[in-house]
């Protein structure tokens, strides 16, 4: 047995220690060390190794057989063997073999020590054939080539779907090459999400380090960079991220500042009003509406007072951007609302908190508008058909169906219309509306699907528009 056993020697320590390596893989020894000989070494570093003194006893299996943690731990040390022995796809192809549970432990590990001897290609098949392998690029010795080899893959979806794999895998090993060699082709293409995510994940880990990088990124680009990883330091510290905003020059406050007044609000509206005395023009409005966004979520009495306490133009301004915050407490934000005392206003709110809770909640969606006085409902009806009817348009199609009122039922069937993706359910409920006014407003929607779809209901939908449309004079 030669010298790969070394590289396995944190995993069956860990093991006979009791440690559950699957589910804690911060503890998983990451052993990427540069070789010391031609033998290529690569070994724990020494801290590493002296940490584990004294092993937790193992709980002894039924008499005769071995336990779980000692048949892992020798598993892990026969494959230290085999990858001497054998090709690196036949030690793949034995790894994959094994029992879940030992499986992706060692699948891991090994793919760690084959490195580049593993190549970008052989890790894509792998992870065709096994979608559910974890780090499928772990040990990559040159992930910026293998980027490159990715974007080759001709089909775009799957081409997106393994980008995203790999970046995860790369960041955890260099975050700062990661995101910096990705930055300008994710930022706004179907990879925009799992880049934000992982530089929320720096941002989490190391919040100086990401915005520090955030910050250097070109001018249109860092502020966007940089807002999100603000968000997410002020999210974990707030006194934390009002260190870090203290010490930007007055130019990159000026561009991160309206990401970060949303995020300081929602985390610690007091500290973001620590901040306004300092701030001027269209950043103090900003974070005046950004304040009220924080007190609706965390004191109505106080957002309130607040409210009052601005202008009639900056109400309005704020009232618009305040729903923002109703994703996160819809609760509270529908407690705001009916306390609002003008009319129109109160609509407003209600429409936009019922927009975002019927995508986020349906059922608490439609039991705050089928409480309501029947003018409300049939106000509200379209904002709780138009997010439901995309989350989930069987149900919101059946409970339309219900609606006892015509004017309601016929105002949902309209908004469903819009909000399905499926053109012969929008059909079938077109059948379905009775009034003519909404009967247009539907026909006109669906004559637009029909040509877009190309479909023979096109003419008929076509004389629909015509037969419904008032005569001039009319």
């Amino acid at each position: 047995m030669k010298v790969w056993v070394a590289l396995f020697a944190g995993v069956i320590i860990g093991l006979v220690a009791g440690v559950q390596i699957d589910d804690q893989p911060s503890t998983r020894i990451e052993l990427s060390h540069p070789a010391t000989s031609s033998d290529d070494v690569r070994v724990p570093p020494p801290e590493l190794m002296g940490e584990v003194t004294a092993p937790a006893p193992v709980t002894d299996a039924p008499a005769g057989q071995p336990s779980e943690t000692k048949t892992r731990a020798r598993t892990v040390l026969e494959f230290a063997d085999l990858i001497e022995r054998l090709t690196p796809e036949e030690v793949v192809d034995r790894a994959l073999a094994l029992p879940p549970g030992t499986r992706n432990l060692v699948l891991g590990e090994v793919l760690l020590a084959l490195g580049d001897d593993f190549s970008v290609a052989q890790r894509l098949e792998l992870l065709q054939t096994h979608p559910d392998v974890e780090q499928p690029f772990r040990g990559l010795a040159d992930f910026l080539t293998g980027w490159q080899e990715l974007e080759q893959l001709a089909d775009q979806n799957a081409r997106t779907a393994v980008q995203h794999i790999f970046l995860q895998d790369w960041a955890r090993v260099s975050p700062r090459e990661a995101l910096t060699q990705t930055a300008k082709t994710v930022k706004d293409g179907p990879l925009a999400m799992a880049f934000g995510t992982l530089l929320m994940d720096w941002s989490r880990k190391s919040p100086r380090e990401a915005i520090d990088w955030a910050v250097s990124q070109n001018q249109a680009a860092f502020s966007y960079h940089t807002g999100i990883a603000m968000a997410e330091v002020t999210r974990r510290s707030a006194a934390e991220a009002l260190e870090i905003w203290a010490g930007f020059p007055p130019a990159v406050k000026h561009r991160v500042g309206p990401q970060y007044f949303v995020a300081l609000a929602d985390a610690d509206t007091d500290a973001l009003l620590t901040l306004l005395p300092e701030l001027k023009g269209s950043q103090a409005q900003f974070a005046r509406r950004a304040v009220l966004g924080g007190l609706v979520k965390h004191d109505v009495d106080r957002a309130l007072m607040w409210l009052d306490e601005l202008d009639q133009d900056e109400r309005k301004q704020a009232l618009r951007s305040v729903s923002m915050f109703s994703r996160s407490n819809p609760d509270q934000f529908a407690r705001f609302t009916e306390r609002l005392e003008d009319p129109k206003e109160r609509r407003q709110m209600q429409s936009q908190l019922v927009s975002f809770w019927a995508m986020q909640d349906p059922d608490q969606a439609r039991t705050y508008v089928m409480r309501a006085d029947l003018d409300t409902q049939r106000a509200l009806i379209g904002n709780l058909m138009m997010g439901w009817g995309r989350s989930d348009p069987q149900s919101a199609v059946s409970y339309a169906r219900t609606l006892a009122d015509p004017a309601t039922r016929d105002a949902g069937l309209v908004a469903l219309t819009r909000s399905v993706q499926d053109f012969e359910l929008m059909d079938t409920l077109y059948q379905e509306i009775s009034s003519t006014a909404n009967q247009l407003a539907a026909a006109r929607r669906l004559l637009r699907q029909a040509n877009a779809h190309e479909s023979p209901r096109a003419e008929f939908y076509r004389q629909e528009v015509n037969r419904l449309t008032p005569a001039e004079g009319d």
